[in-house]
């Protein structure tokens, strides 16, 4: 009882502290705020289009009144008439989180081309004209001859457009603006009367030009749109706008900093060593007593009795001064130790307990102390037991069984993914379902499917199936085991039992010319040579057409045809394994780019390669193997000596066609099943073992295998029924790949629109004997019937229905014929007749097999009638059905069946197809993919399909269930029913006894049909979530009481969305996902099961940090991060949390965001980000004519660019993942292939960058060429998928590979270049006009980074040492995203003082590299990791340079110095200075061995040779490093250094003469002398100030301190002036602004970094020396910064954009010693005073 007592007070201190401090951070866009009147159109428009003319036509002018609640009402109450309440409330959340005002940016940077009058409210654009009156437009029209041809340019639309539809017509997905022959496009606001009126007239024109009679066809959209210069609209329709738009969606971090190294500023050390006296306990006070006692114990350690003198039980009346203790040294592990379970504990059993998880976690270093004195309840340790299967700190998300991704959840993509599950909700609700089999259906989707669904092939064939060796009779087995009972023994885990019987058999489909056929035949010879227990097999299928003549059938095969008659030459002379040495000695031979094996699959070998790896196998073979061919022969010779060797060529090619085989080179097929090999093939095959055993020893254990069977391959197969021909094409499965226009595609089936009623009367045959039964799966047979194809599709489906394993299917015939205006032939009457026969139906199969049959000798109405009494079926009711007065009750019923092919199924005229539960299978795609017509087996294949992916089994077993439980569905409605609804209708409906069974079994078939279509629509089975099934079950299957807590859903939602979480309390993840839980239960009132799961006996403080979530506040009221309370004398470090498309940057900061003391300020902290650019990534690949594999284009150079400006940004594909990224912003972009190499080689073949209708207009073409459209319209950024194609005559060239060789490079020479200005002091010539920075080989480009004011203050010394020795012209690249905005706005000043240029550049860092989570190992990341996309891509060389080091060389010496062809140059470490001995680790233990003599270098200082680091793919291989070793915590210590030297025997180092870096840590003075520059590293001995070494070690550091100094304050007071004269020679920002009030504000000077930069693309802003003009970098174009930007779309790449543009523009931009280093200590008592207060009243109470 005393537990919970002290529980419940304590909670009350720990929810109502006071504050300390306080700040206030906010995240703002480029663009101005949108109206939330036309962010809710939008929103309806992507639920339905017609609403979005329902509420432009309803909105009517004059809502003035009652303020911004009012306002904000009329708009949701507007909206939510057109939607259902579940999709109001989800409305209501996209609302809160602005997630449509992009779209609304992008439409006005298109509006924003046009020129207007300034007060225009609305346009028109026609095209070739632009009409701002409704008058002019009316007129306009009439003139406009309506014909099909009106010779009008149209305007383009696009995916996102509203296209208007009329009446009664279907909902156009975007295709139906292709045939338009006049468009028309509306740019204005709802609510304005010019707008009503030009939608009146275009309404009118679109009804009236609709297509018809020849007549033109009007495509009418509508982009909403408030012009800057309309006021012509009331108050409630402008709601929402005024200033740049606050975003919600992204978390604050105040993480309190290490101090080991203190790096103040000698001007604030008094105030440190202060604040430092103020944190200490008074003096002869308990705290003091207990400190002393903790430093006179032996491990320092407090005890129980010293916590007792420090927390006596104290009166509320005791002065808090007696308890103001600093806690940092009190809270060791005896006191962590239960803090996770203390937290958890308080948190369940608060009155709110979802509010105190968010207090807890977001504030744990000021709640710990308290936390930690809480008694733990005995009942906790047996919660947990109940959790044991679950690892302590375990941190899971689930909605509807799909995981969330908890360390970084993104609220845009959760508002989608809410958004998606409340759409499929409310279609499965279509078919009258009640609400539990609702949950259960969208569970499904985290089912497992069933293993009767798999694939399994009989590939068997002793001609064209080539095993490598036999465990049965190879002598390398006799001494295993003969017994298949062995294989029920256990084995450590990695082995593999060794039995020398066929229970693992591997085949591999090789296409023998290509690289992956290399690669395959390398890794069958390795495992066969490891005697892995596997049969290994090879098929062989060769690409190209038939031989042709013998006398000249060499020439006329194809390079794939040559290899594999090679490969069977050699098989039949020496045997398989020479064969396959011969394929695996090609794949190594180094190609002539000088790269082994490539991991371009797709690749095909050269000839060189081939006849190499020939010669290899040949020349090892004896006289009596090469049966008299010399030893010199040819390919062609060997092949023309050996016997029928075309024959068995061809035979080969027919046997992978009748197999359906021929397209699937590449695929391993383990015991018959499927498993892809990619050029991982030890790691497929291992897996396939392991997945195949389980299988096997179940069917050991049942006797269904023994040691009987003689052919146990055939067993196994025979027991798993597998199928004697495969389909690539049915059988190909979801690709996440949306860009793959391979495959069937997908529609939801639906039981609401009348359009698609006719559907629900569709009659449908069964195999002989199941007619009763419920079918999971239903095919559409579609096609012309009268035509030969279409009979031959019917006759297909009807044998397949005569067979037995057709008992789970239904099939109907859709009509679809050529000419829709011609009359059924005879086919199509019969087929429509037979299939409305009342009785007698299981004997239609059979007629109608008879009938098609009958065809050749003739068909006529009286033969048909015959043949069906002769087949037993009722004549009389045939010939009536046939009869010429039932011709229109057959046109309407074909009528009916054509619009469900157009409307729903979107098939043309005479297309032919297999529906099978709404999967598309077109006869015509298959042919072309599988060069065989459909087939009976191929109907199996759909049932396998459905089964595994499409879930028709599970919903028809959950539906079955339901319907015996007497919760049937009912009649398929109109419209949705609310589940209350079905509740009431079952209730009072008894089930009717005489209701006809066939009519249940009927329902229960359609509502199969509609369920598994709409799932599969929405995904299907989703692999994440099954993978987390058991996860989901588990968790949903305990009752929290201490540890976790339920809470019930209120609300229309509650039905859809089911949400289990799991979190640690004291995590990171629960300060991110807590808020986000509150949100969503506050805002929409979802239900969940929250369970917490705390770390036991921590070592440490769980965390270091105070967290703030941002979330639309539910009164409008703009969000930022609010925090009080925090400690007033720790240094803090500021850190963004935003989602990963996002690219933030500081503009507003009187403050060191990197260093707070927020004791310091005299005013709480207002710091205010912006939203830079939004992330448009990707993946890349490349496939070659006639080829299906896909390799990954490395190096291939992307431009993005927008209307005339083809080159705004660019960058480059890496061999990682095919990944690329570009910065981007609202609009519509173009991307393209770089000219040059990229272009030559590539061409763009498809992307998801496409909508819908571009897709399928592109289908048709091999490539789309070299560019591609790429609409960003959403706040997730864009993630596309670019496929590109090999240029024919291309396909063995590199796009990396210098085709004039590096040493006829524009950079040759620059090493004799600097040797013949050796000892001259001439200055270099000034650059020639127009040649760009990056193309001048004689401009030194230097990178560097720093983070936080100190360290920014060095870097100004750097940069002025730079200068101060060096001739050349320089260039200093910063990396922008740890620059404050005080040292932002300071930059161009200096560069224009002091002559030289400049550029920002950033990167972000990518979702699929492992991140770090210490703002200094990032920065560390940065510097390495991103170097060949960082920079544009015309940047062939750079240096790094630390921040706080001093340059005392000219840079010039190091510029032109040759590397000798090594991408990077580092120094090693100094050795002289020995005081320093036992801190180099390199000299010892792993290094030691792993460096192997080479040396260990410094990474303060090092040249990268950007053309060669990018040519070696010198980035893509460090990535691939980093991933290997990044995940242990143990590994790279110094990130920085660790990976180019770890790395350095894959990507080589030239070792700079040791003169180049001295730092006094490991240097002795003796050479200090000869140093070119000097380093200010840290000395782990020592820890002294690094101001204070800079004084001491550098002699001319104090004048360049001075300097530094005076010229920033002398710009501060400039700036000041002339902001208080109101000058506009330079225009005040917030930048600026900021860069005076530092002058005043005690900013904090405190430690940061120099080590590092952040991510985006290439961006830069640059200045010349000049100051005439800012240019800025935007990945590889320099943009000229003055007023020539006439685009008028509103984008801006310039970064310092801010210095002339107004707030209401839009802008897009598009140390180095290896001592440990310790992780940031935290600060118990942080908030001491609060804490004791707590104390007070917790020990009062107790």
């Amino acid at each position: 009882m005393g537990c919970i007592i002290a529980t419940a007070f304590l909670l009350a201190v720990l929810l109502g502290l006071g504050h300390a401090q306080q700040a206030d951070i906010s995240l703002r866009a480029k663009w101005p705020a949108t109206p939330l009147l036309l962010e809710a159109a939008e929103f309806l428009g992507d639920e339905d289009t017609t609403s979005v003319w329902k509420l432009l036509e309803g909105w009517t002018q004059g809502r003035q009144g009652g303020g911004r609640d009012s306002c904000r009402q009329q708009v949701i109450s507007s909206a939510a008439a057109h939607l259902s309440p579940s999709a109001t409330k989800v409305m209501q959340m996209a609302l809160g989180t602005r997630q449509y005002s992009s779209r609304l940016e992008l439409i006005r940077t298109l509006a924003a081309n046009y020129t207007l009058p300034a007060d225009c409210c609305c346009f028109v654009d026609l095209g070739d004209e632009v009409i701002t009156a409704a008058a002019q437009l009316e007129k306009l029209l009439k003139q406009l001859q309506p014909k099909a041809d009106t010779g009008v340019v149209l305007p383009q639309l696009f995916a996102f457009d509203h296209l208007y539809q009329l009446p009664g017509a279907q909902a156009d997905s975007g295709e139906g603006s292709e045939a338009a022959s006049v468009a028309a496009v509306l740019y204005g606001p709802i609510g304005a009367a010019c707008v009503q009126a030009m939608h009146r007239t275009l309404a009118a024109a679109a009804q009236k030009w609709d297509g018809a009679d020849g007549k033109a066809k009007l495509a009418y959209a509508y982009r909403p749109v408030l012009l800057p210069g309309c006021k012509a609209v009331d108050e409630c329709a402008r709601w929402g706008v005024g200033g740049n738009l606050q975003l919600p969606g992204f978390g604050v971090e105040m993480a309190i900093k290490n101090m080991e190294y203190s790096a103040l500023d000698d001007a604030k050390a008094a105030p440190e060593e202060a604040a430092k006296e103020a944190t200490l306990p008074p003096a002869g006070s308990a705290a003091a007593a207990a400190m002393e006692a903790a430093k006179a114990s032996p491990d320092g350690a407090i005890t129980p009795d010293d916590l007792e003198s420090v927390h006596p039980p104290t009166p509320l009346t005791a002065p808090l001064e007696e308890l103001d203790v600093d806690e940092e040294d009190m809270l060791k592990v005896r006191r962590v130790r239960d803090l996770g379970l203390q937290a958890a504990q308080l948190i369940s059993q608060a009155e709110d307990p979802l509010a105190a998880l968010v207090e807890v976690s977001g504030n744990m270093p000021g709640k710990a102390a308290a936390l930690s004195r809480l008694p733990v309840s005995p009942g906790l340790q047996q919660e947990l037991h109940s959790m044991s299967m679950f690892p302590p700190g375990s941190n899971y998300l689930l909605l509807n069984g799909k995981p969330l991704e908890t360390s970084s959840l993104d609220l845009y993509a959760l508002v989608d993914l809410i958004r998606s599950e409340v759409r499929l909700a409310e279609k499965l609700q279509e078919a009258g379902l009640h609400s539990k089999e609702l949950s259960a259906l969208m569970s499904l989707r985290a089912t497992p499917p069933d293993e009767d669904s798999e694939v399994r092939l009989d590939l068997i064939s002793e001609e064209h199936l080539h095993w490598l060796n036999n465990l049965e009779r190879d002598r390398m087995y006799v001494r295993w085991s003969r017994s298949v009972m062995d294989l029920m023994r256990p084995m450590f885990p990695g082995q593999l039992s060794r039995i020398a019987r066929h229970i693992y058999n591997a085949v591999i489909l090789i296409d023998p010319a290509s690289a992956s056929g290399a690669q395959a035949a390398a890794a069958v010879l390795e495992a066969w040579q490891g005697q892995w227990p596997v049969r290994f097999g090879v098929i062989l299928v060769p690409q190209g057409p038939s031989g042709g003549d013998e006398a000249v059938f060499w020439s006329r095969l194809s390079l794939s045809q040559q290899v594999a008659a090679t490969f069977l030459a050699l098989q039949d002379l020496a045997g398989t394994k020479a064969a396959l040495q011969f394929l695996a000695y090609s794949g190594k031979v180094p190609s002539d780019a000088g790269d082994e094996s490539s991991d371009d699959l797709a690749a095909l070998l050269s000839e060189d390669q081939l006849a190499a790896g020939f010669n290899a196998v040949w020349s090892g073979l004896s006289e009596e193997r090469r049966k008299g061919s010399p030893a010199q022969a040819t390919m062609k010779q060997v092949v023309s000596s050996g016997e029928d060797i075309i024959d068995k060529l061809e035979a080969a090619q027919e046997f992978a066609a009748a197999k359906g085989i021929a397209s699937s080179a590449g695929s391993l097929w383990f015991n018959g099943l499927l498993s892809k090999g990619g050029n991982n093939w030890r790691g497929a095959l291992y897996m396939a073992i392991q997945g195949e055993t389980q299988t096997l020893q179940e069917q050991i254990y049942t006797g269904e295998l023994s040691d009987d069977d003689d052919d146990l391959l055939g067993a196994i197969l025979e027991l798993s029924s597998a199928l004697p021909r495969f389909n690539a094409y049915i059988l190909n499965p979801p690709s996440a790949d949306a860009a793959a226009e391979e495959g069937p595609s997908q529609v939801a089936i639906s039981g609401s629109s009348s359009e698609q009623a006719s559907w629900r009367s569709l009659a449908y045959l069964h195999s002989a004997g199941t007619e009763e039964d419920v079918k999971a799966i239903t095919h559409w047979v579609v096609g012309d019937h009268d035509s030969k194809g279409g009979q031959a599709l019917v006759l297909a489906a009807l044998q397949y229905l005569a067979a037995p394993s057709a008992e789970a299917s239904r099939v109907t015939f859709l009509s679809n014929p050529s000419d829709p205006q011609q009359p059924p032939g005879i086919v199509g009457s019969v087929l429509h007749a037979v299939m409305q026969l009342p009785s007698r139906r299981a004997k239609i199969v059979a007629y109608l097999r008879a009938f098609l049959g009958s065809l050749e000798t003739g068909a006529s109405v009286s033969a048909a009638v015959a043949l069906a009494e002769a087949e037993g079926l009722n004549a009389a009711d045939m010939k009536a059905a046939l009869a010429q007065n039932h011709q229109s009750v057959l046109q309407a019923a074909l009528t009916a069946q054509i619009a469900l092919c157009r409307d729903v199924l979107k098939l043309p005229a005479g297309a032919a197809a297999v529906v099978t539960n709404g999967r598309i299978v077109l006869v015509e795609e298959n042919l072309a993919e599988t060069r065989q017509p459909l087939t009976a087996a191929d109907f199996k294949l759909m049932d396998l399909y459905a089964g595994s992916h499409q879930l028709a089994a599970e919903v028809k077993k959950l539906l079955t269930a339901a319907a015996e439980a007497g919760r049937g569905p009912k009649p398929l409605t109109s419209g949705p029913q609310s589940d209350d609804a079905v509740k009431a209708k079952a209730g009072t409906e008894e089930p009717d006894s005489e209701e006809d069974d066939s009519e249940l079994t009927h329902r229960l078939s359609d509502a199969a049909l509609l369920a598994s279509s709409v799932l599969t629509a929405a995904g299907g089975p989703d692999e994440a979530a099954m993978r987390y099934h058991r996860i989901t079950h588990a968790i949903g299957t305990i009752t929290p009481t201490l540890l976790g807590f339920e809470l019930s859903p209120v609300g229309p939602i509650g039905p859809s969305l089911t949400l289990l979480a799991m979190l640690n309390p004291a995590s990171r993840t629960a300060q991110h996902v807590a808020p986000v839980l509150q949100w969503l239960r506050d805002s929409v009132g979802l239900g969940m099961k929250v369970l917490l799961s705390p770390q036991q006996d921590l070592e440490k403080p769980p965390l270091s940090s105070y967290y703030r979530y941002v979330l639309p506040d539910k009164d409008g009221k703009p969000p930022s991060a609010s925090f009080k309370g925090l400690p007033a004398r720790k240094v803090l470090t500021l850190n963004m949390d935003v989602p990963e498309a996002w690219l933030v940057e500081p503009v507003q900061a009187a403050a060191d965001l990197d260093n707070l003391r927020l004791g310091d300020l005299s005013s709480p902290l207002d710091a205010r980000f912006e939203l830079e650019a939004l992330m448009l990534t990707g993946s890349c690949v490349a496939t070659m004519a006639g080829s299906k594999e896909r390799a990954t284009p490395r190096g291939v150079q992307l431009h993005l660019g927008k209307g005339r400006d083809e080159h705004l940004l660019d960058t480059l594909v890496m061999a990682n993942l095919g990944y690329f990224q570009l910065k981007a912003g609202p609009g519509v972009w173009n991307m393209r292939l770089a000219p040059g190499r990229s272009r030559e080689l590539y061409a763009i073949r498809s992307s998801t960058a496409l909508d819908a209708s571009q897709r399928t207009s592109a289908q048709g073409n091999d490539a789309l060429g070299s560019q591609v459209p790429v609409v960003m319209d959403s706040m997730s950024g864009r993630n596309i998928q670019l496929k590109l194609r090999k240029r024919p005559g291309m396909e063995a060239e590199d796009v990396l590979a210098d085709p004039k060789g590096m040493e006829g490079s524009f950079w040759k020479g620059i090493s004799s270049l600097w040797h013949s200005k050796k000892g001259s002091s001439q200055v270099v010539a000034a650059r020639p006009a127009g040649l760009a920075p990056e193309d001048d080989p004689h401009t030194i480009h230097i990178f560097t980074i720093a983070s936080g004011h100190m360290y920014e203050r060095l870097q100004k010394i750097m940069v002025l040492s730079v200068l101060r020795n060096t001739k050349n012209r320089v260039k200093f690249w910063f990396i922008k995203n740890y620059m404050s905005p005080q040292m932002k706005a300071f930059v161009p000043h200096m560069a224009e003082h002091y002559g030289f240029e400049y550029e920002y550049v950033t990167y972000k860092w990518p979702a699929w590299i492992h991140k770090q989570t210490e703002k200094q190992r990032v920065i560390w990341a940065y510097k390495i990791l991103f170097l060949d996309v960082l920079f544009p891509l015309n940047l062939r060389k750079v240096i790094f340079v630390d921040s706080d080091q001093v340059i005392r060389a000219d840079f010039a010496q190091l510029w032109y110095m040759d590397l000798q062809g090594k991408p990077l140059a580092y120094t090693p470490f100094c050795n002289s200075n020995t005081a320093m001995e036992g801190f180099r680790f390199w000299k010892q233990g792993f290094w030691l061995e792993h460096l192997q003599g080479k040396p260990y270098h410094i990474s303060a200082l090092y040249v990268v040779d950007l053309a060669r680091f990018r040519q070696q793919a010198a980035g893509d291989n460090l990535r691939v490093v980093y991933e290997q070793l990044s995940r242990d915590p143990n590994s790279l210590s110094n990130l920085d250094q660790d990976l180019p030297n770890y790395a350095q025997h894959l990507v080589p180092i030239f070792s700079l003469p040791q003169e180049w870096l001295w730092c006094e840590t490991w240097c002795g003075n003796e050479t200090k002398a000869d140093a070119k520059t000097i380093d200010l590293c840290n000395n782990p001995l020592t820890k002294e100030p690094k101001l204070d070494g800079a004084r001491r070690i550098v002699k001319e550091w104090p004048a360049l301190d001075t300097e530094q100094r005076a010229f920033t304050q002398q710009l501060e007071k400039k700036l000041a002036e002339e902001t208080q004269k109101g000058s506009a020679s330079i225009s005040m920002t917030d930048v600026q602004a900021d860069l005076i009030q530092g002058a005043n504000a005690p900013a904090e000077e405190a430690s940061g970094s120099s080590e590092g930069h952040h991510d985006a693309t290439n961006e830069a802003s640059s200045s010349q020396a000049t100051g005439k003009a800012g240019r800025q970098q935007e990945g590889g174009l320099i943009v000229t910064n003055d007023d020539s930007d006439s685009d008028g779309n509103g984008v801006d790449l310039r970064d310092d954009k801010s210095e002339s543009d107004d707030e209401g523009s839009c802008g897009w931009d598009g140390g180095s010693t290896h001592e440990a280093a310790e992780e940031c200590s935290w600060d118990a008592g942080a908030d001491a005073n609060a804490d004791d207060h707590e104390q007070t009243l917790l020990h009062e109470e107790l």
